[in-house]
């Protein structure tokens, strides 16, 4: 009866310890698994932060390029604003020039045409010069 009872202990002992060992076994398995699992997440993470990094490059060139050109834009705007402006005085000073030289005529014409006695037809061809001239320098407003 005792070699039956150390029998069964033996036969429990290896149970427990074939037991055990599977236990172990499949422990030591599934700590594999999460380390290829942690190891591969880790490689997309950083696999991801190489693409975050060349996104963000790529974005910080295009922000310089577009700075670049809105400097450029804004430098020929303003060069082309104060061409505008200059040329807008110059017309002014010819419509005023025309306006004293116009002025001037009119007087001679009626002058002359008073002397003359033509005085109504001068002024109506006088009136026709002025307005064309009017329109000239309106034109020339206009174009600019």
């Amino acid at each position: 009866r005792l070699q039956d009872d150390l029998r069964r202990e033996r036969q429990r002992a290896c149970d427990m310890e074939r037991s055990l060992t599977q236990h172990k076994e499949a422990v030591q398995l599934q700590a594999e698994l999460r380390v290829t699992e942690l190891q591969t997440e880790l490689a997309n993470a950083r696999q991801e932060t190489r693409i975050h990094e060349q996104e963000s490059r790529r974005l910080e060139q295009s922000l310089h390029s577009a700075q670049s050109q809105l400097t450029t834009e804004t430098d020929r705007s303003r060069s082309a604003q104060e061409q505008h402006e200059r040329s807008i005085s110059a017309l002014r000073r010819e419509r005023d020039d025309l306006d004293a030289k116009l002025k001037k005529a009119l007087q001679e014409a009626a002058a002359q045409q008073l002397q003359t006695g033509r005085h109504s037809e001068l002024i109506t061809m006088l009136e026709e010069e002025a307005k064309h001239k009017q329109q000239r320098v309106e034109q020339l407003e206009r174009q600019v």
